[in-house]
Order: structure tokens, then sequence, then C-alpha cells
């Protein structure tokens, strides 16, 4: 082998192998990118994030009342209180929102509360 093919070998294999170290750079940085993304909780507003609600609800003075019902996000929970009582509950919530209470009494008659 002469020298001339000697160098062109040599060149050949040495821009070989920063075309390679380049690629395998790119991925990574495109991985790296990629992952940001993912674990960014911009995209995943509510995933991981849980609230304890405690409610109390106290009927002051309605004795005729049968049933209650509160409806709120994902959650609804059915009771019943006395006049003078106190129903107390907590919710597992994933996500903010209104809360509605529905109270039922002889009759079928309904009232229902303004959103809290």
């Amino acid at each position: 082998m002469d020298e001339n093919s000697l160098k062109a070998v040599r060149f050949r294999i040495c821009t070989d192998c920063l075309m390679l170290k380049r690629a395998l750079l790119q991925c990574f940085l495109i991985l790296v990118c990629c992952s940001e993304l993912a674990l960014n909780r911009k995209w995943h507003p509510y995933k991981g994030r849980r609230y304890d609600l405690t409610l109390f609800i106290r009927n002051h003075n309605v004795t005729d009342a049968t049933f209650f019902r509160l409806v709120g996000v994902d959650n609804t929970a059915d009771f019943n209180v006395t006049a003078g009582n106190t129903f107390e509950h907590t919710f597992e919530v994933r996500r903010k929102g209104y809360w509605t209470l529905f109270v039922e009494f002889p009759g079928d008659r309904y009232a229902k509360s303004p959103r809290k």
C-alpha cells in the first residue's frame, strides 16, 4: 500500500467514527428531551395529586328532612342527620370542584343548595 491510500483509509475510518459519535449524541439528546417531556407535570396535571377533603354538614333546625345527598367531584355521599346534629365525612378527591347538597322532604319534595 502506498502512503496516499493509507491516508485515505485513515480519513474514512476517522469520519465514520465521528458520524457514529454524532449519531449517538443526537440519540442521547432526543432521549433526554423526551423523558423530560414525559415527566413534566404540565402534561399530567392531575396524576398523583390527591386531596383529603373533610366536610361538616350541620342540620340546624330541619326536622322533617328524611334524606341528604352530597354530590361532588367524583364522589357522592348519602346520609341522614337529625336536627341539631352534624355529619362529618372525609373524601379523597383527585381534583378540585363544586359540591351540591340535596335534601329530600316527605311528599317527594327536594331542596338543592347552591354550588360551593
